[in-house]
C-alpha cells in the first residue's frame, strides 16, 4: 500500500512502497509537471543516517523500466525505484536490530493493527504481553505476533523491529519498522525527538497541580533488581503531564504524561517520586498490588511521527481499557 503525502511548500506529493529488495517512488508535481530523481532522493534522506543516505545517493534509478541518470528531468505521476535498497537483514548490524526469534511452537495471536504499510506497522500492544524473548523460553511475545501477521499477509521480507519499549505492564500503541533501513531512519527520528508519545495513567492520590512537568534524572537502583530511581548521577529524563480528571473518594487521578526522554521505567520513576505512584504498580509504591483486572495504570495513547518515505504525518490515538 503506498503511502503519500502533499506539501504546500515543496510543490510535490510521494508515494512510497517497496518492491522486493527495491524502494519505489511516486511523484506528482504542482508546478510544471517535471522533477529529477536526485532531487526526491536528497529531500527524501535528509538528515539520514550518513550509510543510509550514502546508499540512496549513490543508487541506480530505474524508470519506466530503464535505467536513468538520477538528474534526468522526468514526467509527474511517474514512479522511479532505487534497486536494492532494502538490505538483507544483518547487513547493516550497526544501525538497527531485529526481534531475536521466538520458538517455533506457539499458539496463535490476533493483534489490533490500527496503522500498516510497506515498512511500519503500529501495534496496539495488550497488557501483560512482553515485546521480545528475555531468555525464558516465552513463546508468546509482541514480536512473534507480529512476525507471524506479516507472514499472514504473505510479506516474506518483513520482521518487527521495535522502535520504542513498552514495559510489560503497559498497553498500547507500539511502533514497528518492518526492515532494518526503516528501523534505522525511524530511530533516528526518535533520538532527534521527532517522534511525539503519550500515555494515559492512573495515579494514586489527588494532584493538586493541573499541569506540571518533571525533570529529574534517573538511574538504577542499586538495591533492587530491574528497579530505577530518580538519582543525581542518573539520565536526564524529562515528563511532562497534565490531570485529566481526579476522584477524592477514590484517591485516585488520571493524567495525560508526555515523554520528552524515553528512560527505562521513567513515567513510572517520577510519579512514585513526586508522591504519586502508578495505581497498582507495588514496585514503586503503590498501596496495593494491580488495578481493574492489571498490573497497573499506564496506556501508551498517542503517537506522532514523520514517515521516512513519503513524509506524511503518521498520527494515531488509543484508549485505555482501565478509563471510565
Amino acid at each position: 500500500m503506498p503511502e503519500t503525502s502533499h506539501f504546500k511548500k515543496t510543490g510535490f506529493s510521494i508515494a512510497a512502497s517497496r518492491r522486493d529488495e527495491s524502494l519505489v517512488i511516486s511523484v506528482k508535481t504542482a508546478q510544471d509537471g517535471k522533477f529529477r530523481p536526485a532531487e526526491i532522493v536528497e529531500f527524501i534522506f535528509a538528515g539520514a543516517p550518513d550509510k543510509i543516505s550514502a546508499k540512496a545517493g549513490n543508487s541506480k534509478i530505474i524508470f519506466d523500466g530503464r535505467e536513468i541518470a538520477a538528474n534526468t528531468v522526468v514526467e509527474s505521476g511517474g514512479e522511479f525505484e532505487l534497486p536494492g535498497f532494502f538490505t538483507p537483514a544483518g547487513t547493516i548490524s550497526s544501525l538497527a536490530s531485529e526481534c531475536p526469534a521466538a520458538p517455533n511452537k506457539r499458539k496463535e495471536i490476533r493483534l489490533s493493527v490500527p496503522y500498516e504499510d510497506d515498512f511500519i506497522a503500529v501495534v496496539e500492544k495488550p497488557a501483560g504481553m512482553i515485546i521480545h524473548s528475555d531468555g525464558t523460553g516465552a513463546a508468546e511475545t509482541l514480536c512473534s505476533a507480529l512476525d507471524d501477521h506479516f507472514a499472514r499477509r504473505g510479506e516474506r521480507t518483513a520482521k518487527a523491529y521495535p522502535i520504542h519499549r513498552l514495559d510489560i505492564g503497559t498497553s498500547g500503541l507500539i511502533i514497528f519498522a518492518k526492515d532494518n533501513m526503516t528501523c534505522a531512519l525511524l530511530d533516528r527520528a526518535l533520538v532527534e525527538n521527532a517522534v511525539s508519545r503519550r500515555y494515559t495513567a492512573i495515579v494514586e492520590g489527588v494532584l493538586k497541580s493541573r499541569a506540571g512537568v518533571i525533570d529529574l534524572a534517573i538511574g538504577r537502583d542499586r538495591h533492587v533488581s530491574n528497579k530505577f530511581r530518580v538519582s543525581k548521577t542518573g539520565k536526564q529524563a524529562v515528563t511532562r503531564y497534565k490531570l485529566i480528571s481526579a476522584s477524592k473518594s477514590e484517591n485516585i487521578s488520571a493524567v495525560e504524561a508526555e515523554l520528552e526522554t524515553g528512560r527505562t521505567h521513567q513515567i513510572r520513576v517520577h510519579f512514585s517520586h513526586i508522591g504519586h505512584p502508578l495505581a497498582g504498580d507495588r514496585l514503586y509504591g503503590a498501596k496495593s498490588a494491580g488495578f481493574r483486572g492489571r498490573e497497573f495504570a499506564l496506556h501508551s495513547s498517542f503517537v506522532r511521527f514523520i514517515h521516512p518515505y513519503s513524509k506524511k504525518v503518521i498520527v494515531l490515538e488509543s484508549k485505555p481499557d482501565f478509563i471510565r
